[in-house]
């Protein structure tokens, strides 16, 4: 398999926030992407930004170089890659399908064998960054699968992200994912825990991150995430509390699959599921302080107006 240079036709399934902000820059690379979406606005909204429409995800496999798939679960990806209306019986020949979505290894492997029974390829290809490094093209993409696959996509990937690593055979790109996310959430709970408890507590809240960031407990999170959301009270979804929950629950089945015991994320795992059954699930994952905030009865910064649940 070689590389090639020239722009290509690019099948994009799953052109919703994140897929939206892909395809678009696939788009203005100069590729040809054909786009599908089981929500005919966002489709609808691809074609808008010059993508050619698709009737099925079969259809918008039919000629394409290289088929890529961002969408919500394993179960969505299984069909969309395997049913009788997939993307394996729209390909022709070593065509590559790159899944960018976040779905458990199993499923990966799966979907990899029944690829190259067909003479296909299958990566799995997961990102992080979320939508501000999608928009500027630097996302991190863990890529896990044949080498030569993913050398014959670099340069369509190239558009996506600033940094492309492939991390070992099928399924690889997916437990490091899950890993990275895992951690994500056991920081943004220990965050909303401690943030709330120095508030009751009678410290600022802006206090303790602005010497936090500078000592042993600093993130990532806490730098670039919660300027934009908790200490902004604005809770729109960059990543919502139900993706970061999904992720969650695929970890500890992962982990319970090859027999790792994972209390913290078991732990962590509840604190997500209480959160979301205050109705919570759909704003932002960073929204788990709301909750902490109404167990404790005090808001991480005093002087913003009270909020209610679900909003």
């Amino acid at each position: 398999m070689t590389q090639r240079s020239s722009l290509e036709t690019v099948a994009f399934i799953g052109v919703g926030t994140m897929g939206g902000i892909m395809s678009r820059r696939l788009l203005e690379a100069g590729h040809r992407v054909r786009a599908f979406d089981p929500d005919p606005a966002a489709a609808e909204r691809a074609v808008a930004r010059g993508a050619e429409g698709a009737e099925s995800p079969r259809d918008a496999a039919a000629g394409a170089d290289v088929v890529m798939l961002s969408l919500p679960g394993p179960e969505v990806v299984e069909e969309v890659v395997a049913g009788s209306e997939g993307v394996l019986a729209g390909l022709v020949g070593r065509g590559v399908i790159v899944d960018m979505s976040t779905i458990d290894p199993a499923t990966t492997r799966r979907l990899n064998t029944r690829a190259a029974e067909q003479g296909s390829f299958f990566l799995d290809a997961p990102v992080s960054g979320g939508v501000t490094k999608a928009a500027s093209g630097e996302l991190t993409i863990m890529v896990g699968g044949e080498a030569a696959a993913l050398e014959r996509c670099r340069p369509i990937l190239a558009s996506l992200g600033s940094n492309i690593v492939r991390v070992g055979p099928s399924g690889s790109g997916q437990i490091v994912k899950l890993c990275n996310n895992m951690l994500v959430a056991i920081i943004v709970a220990g965050l909303a825990e401690t943030l709330v408890t120095a508030a009751k507590a009678g410290v600022d809240a802006r206090t303790v991150t602005d010497v936090v960031r500078i000592s042993a407990g600093g993130s990532w999170i806490l730098d670039n995430h919660l300027p934009l959301t908790t200490f902004a009270d604005d809770y729109t979804p960059r990543f919502s509390l139900d993706l970061l929950y999904k992720d969650v629950s695929l970890f500890g089945g992962m982990a319970d699959g090859v027999g790792v015991p994972v209390p913290i994320a078991a732990g962590t795992e509840e604190v997500l599921k209480a959160a979301r059954s205050r109705g919570l699930g759909a704003l932002d994952q960073a929204v788990v302080v709301r909750m902490y905030e109404e167990l404790a009865g005090v808001r991480v910064l005093p002087d913003e107006p009270p909020h209610a649940s679900g909003t």
